[in-house]
């Protein structure tokens, strides 16, 4: 960023509003498609709007470092509250699908003072603000967007004209984005005002944003995605925000409507995860629309190749791959716009950003970037970024070990490898590795094999928890609309074929109807872990009791974080019994720590399966653990990619 562009995203919104007044700001389709009611904003009314919201805050007591926590779905109230708390205060946007005691957690660490809510028409959510409002001693006031005495009446009694107090400055904390709800305790990061502008700049410009008219909005606004580059990056860039309803993406008429909004609103820019890109291909793309769609851009998720080259042959374009995490403001890398598209790569870093990959040894490993060399071009290893747009820590500054590392590096706990030219592939996660008997299984790989089949729409692999080997590769995928038979057995065989590593290959497939997903589109690894360990465990508990059951009721204890199975044998004749299975759950357990760390940050409670899930949807088979091998030692040579200098962050003007 240059002295004369914004520095926080206030002053992003009051530039934009001197710069396009008349200009549609933001289109909101209350039904999420063509045909209902649209609501609309100019750059001059978003900005008043915020205005007016963020003094509504400051008469309610806000401060600087206080804490407006937003319970929202994808209402335009959810932009206004959001930016309006980054102006007075700190915004705290938090996923309403959580559990309460998780949004409990959550407001508890960021000591929420204004909880934002829709309010009781939406019944499941406002149970849950019931029971907050006894939990959360800092909270002071909550404001439902639905009720008019509420929401209405206190905006109603704020000026919109300007300010009643001093602005942010750059090195403020606008926001705290919680992550890793899904997988344990939710953490919250902080982003800066210039974390967030320069994100925002630096990716839209590279991408040149500013060329396009609209941008479809349908990630949540929970998401640092949804905030920092499909809320911000369009007011930075001037293009008109188009919400596809509350419920964004996750409603199947978004995704089924939305060549209608693309057609109907002139959108020629879209940003999404790759589930939903692989849910809008499963019906026919039209032509004509769909090349109306100049830009798509996706992350978030790994992206295999195969999903990429379906969404180019349905609609003439390559989608354009980035990628990030909320600890990085959003986006560390992404192609830019007009450079050369290298299918599996998520590009090089962003201007004033810095990527290296260095050797993985151990994920409790305390990383050095002082002291530890780079990786060789090629060579996969764990991910470091640094840049202005890396966050300057969690709330709960404990939690900053390990992560944000010495000389301003941040470790993304991604494994991946650079080319020549900087640019990036991600292969996986460091904790996603499966380890079978000794060596390391990176999954991607099987994934993106997996996805290359004919009959697969998406695939996932875990590792299953294994007496003998440790953990053994297991495979959950979805099916193409048009498959009727599918023959696991003959698939596990042919992704065995083409993986570069035989351990590496599935020894089972399992089909289901849909993968666990995240709230924000991302494939639950943790529920399948989940659901693999189960399935370990229930073959055990079948084997110990001579013959198949009905029933197994697989619980998470409290004091040890070991499974306890309850069966129920099968057959009139037979004598049906409750038993306590702790040797056998333990065997399984037991042998794969990783496991059960992640089983053990699952909510308690239980989870229940069927024995007899229906074939031919399903094939295992038994399989010996990995032969050892060794790699020879190969010279490293430094070599990290550096934001293109070819390409600036854009101008607001």
């Amino acid at each position: 960023m240059t002295a004369n562009q914004p520095q926080t995203t206030y002053e992003v919104i009051e530039e934009r509003a001197t710069v396009d007044s008349d200009k549609t700001a933001l289109v909101f389709l209350e039904h999420g498609t063509v045909g209902g009611i649209d609501r609309r904003w100019s750059f001059r009314e978003f900005r008043d709007e915020v205005v007016r919201t963020a003094n509504m805050f400051h008469l309610l007591g806000v401060g600087r470092d206080d804490v407006v926590s937003l319970l929202l779905p994808n209402l335009p109230e959810a932009q206004f509250a959001l930016w309006g708390a980054e102006a007075v205060g700190i915004a705290n946007p938090v996923n309403s699908h959580l559990a309460v005691d998780q949004i409990e957690h959550i407001l508890n660490a960021a000591e929420t003072k204004i909880l934002v809510v829709q309010g009781a028409s939406d019944p499941g959510v406002w149970a849950k603000v019931e029971q907050l409002v006894r939990r959360v001693p800092s909270l002071k006031e909550i404001i439902a967007v639905d009720d008019p005495a509420s929401w209405g009446a206190q905006i109603a009694a704020a000026p919109s004209e300007a300010l009643l107090f001093d602005p942010p400055n750059a090195s403020d904390i606008a926001s705290y984005f919680h992550t890793g709800g899904t997988t344990g305790v939710p953490k919250l990061a902080k982003h800066t005002h210039a974390n967030e502008v320069h994100n925002s700049s630096a990716a839209s410009g590279v991408l040149k944003w500013s060329s396009f008219k609209s941008i479809v909005m349908g990630l949540p606004m929970f998401h640092a995605a949804g905030v920092v580059v499909c809320s911000l990056g369009p007011l930075v860039a001037g293009n008109t925000i188009v919400i596809v309803g509350p419920l964004g993406f996750r409603n199947p008429r978004a995704i089924e409507g939305i060549w209608d909004v693309i057609d109907t609103y002139g959108v020629d820019l879209m940003v999404a995860v790759p589930t939903v890109l692989s849910a809008i291909l499963e019906s026919p793309v039209p032509k004509e629309r769909a090349a109306k769609l100049a830009l798509t851009m996706t992350g978030t998720a790994p992206v295999p190749v195969a999903l990429a080259q379906r969404w180019q042959q349905a609609t003439g374009k390559y989608p354009i791959v980035g990628y990030g995490l909320t600890e990085s403001g959003c986006v560390i890398t992404v192609t830019p716009l007009g450079a050369e598209i290298k299918p599996g790569s998520v590009g090089p870093a962003l201007p004033d950003c810095e990527v290296r990959v260095v050797p993985y040894r151990d994920e409790d490993e305390i990383i050095d970037p002082a002291v530890i060399g780079d990786c060789a071009l090629g060579e996969v290893g764990v991910v470091l970024a640094k840049g202005p747009n890396i966050f300057p820590g969690y709330r709960e500054s404990e939690k900053d070990v390990g992560v944000l590392l010495d000389g301003g590096w941040l470790n993304t706990g991604d494994l991946g490898r650079l080319d020549e030219e900087g640019y990036l592939w991600i292969t996986g996660r460091a904790k996603d590795l499966i380890k079978r008997g000794g060596h390391g299984i990176d999954p991607a790989n099987v994934e993106e094999t997996l996805s290359s089949h004919p009959d697969i729409q998406v695939a996932a692999v875990v590792g299953r928890p294994d007496p003998y080997a440790g953990e053994l590769p297991v495979a959950y995928v979805t099916l193409r609309a048009n498959v009727e038979d599918f023959d696991a057995d003959a698939v596990r065989l042919w992704c065995k074929k083409r993986v570069s590593d035989p351990a590496a290959a599935p020894v089972e497939i399992v089909a289901l109807d849909e993968l666990p997903l995240t709230a924000v589109g991302k494939i639950s690894k943790v529920d399948l872990r989940w659901r693999a360990s189960g399935l370990a465990i229930e073959r055990e508990i079948e084997a110990a009791f001579a013959g198949p059951f009905t029933t197994a009721v697989l619980e998470l204890r409290e004091q040890d974080a070991t499974y306890v199975g309850h069966v129920t044998a099968r057959g009139a004749s037979q004598k049906r019994h409750r038993s306590e299975c702790e040797t056998t759950s333990l065997s399984v357990i037991s042998c794969s720590p990783r496991a059960r760390d992640a089983l053990s940050k699952r909510p308690r409670g239980v989870a229940t399966r069927s024995s007899t899930p229906p074939t031919p949807r399903k094939v295992s088979c038994r399989s010996s653990s990995a032969a050892m091998g060794s790699t020879s030692a190969r010279k490293r040579r430094p070599h990290r990619s550096r934001g293109h200098a070819g390409y600036q962050a854009a101008s607001v003007i």
